[in-house]
């Protein structure tokens, strides 16, 4: 991924815990994966994760957990409207985001799922930061920031 760019972007080694943090994603991509339509699972599998950062992300997800794998796993708390409604249809936060997302938007993101770590709910997202790029010549690649 490269060099840190701290407090923005800072690689980590294990979670708050003390599991390495390979296993830990490495967990959560299998809950994660399950949640897929089956072309995307096919796809996903044939991946094999080599760097991971934590990245400070936007206002509205101030105090959450945010990890890069140029996916994006976001922390998915509890609805505001949690304390009005009496039961949520989802258990997992991460998959009330993206059935949320799915219902409101024609053409979602093809890699919006959910999965949990340590407990944690996420949703993850295809990484969307517009900051950088890949130019790709004959010979050569070119990385952008």
């Amino acid at each position: 991924m490269g060099a840190d760019e701290a407090p923005f972007i800072v690689h980590e080694t294990e979670t708050k815990t003390g599991m390495p943090i390979s296993e830990a994603i490495s967990i959560f991509l299998h809950s994660y994966i399950s949640s897929l339509a089956d072309d995307r699972k096919i796809l996903l599998k044939r991946y094999r994760i080599v760097d991971v950062a934590r990245k400070v992300v936007g206002v509205g997800s101030v105090g959450t957990r945010c990890r890069v794998i140029f996916l994006q796993l976001k922390e998915a708390q509890p609805s505001v409207l949690k304390p009005n409604v009496r039961k949520s249809a989802y258990e997992n936060q991460g998959q009330r985001v993206v059935s949320g997302q799915r219902l409101i938007q024609g053409a979602p993101d093809i890699f919006l799922g959910w999965g949990e770590i340590e407990g944690l709910n996420f949703y993850v997202r295809k990484l969307r930061d517009m900051k950088g790029g890949v130019e790709f010549e004959p010979g050569k690649v070119k990385i952008e920031k």
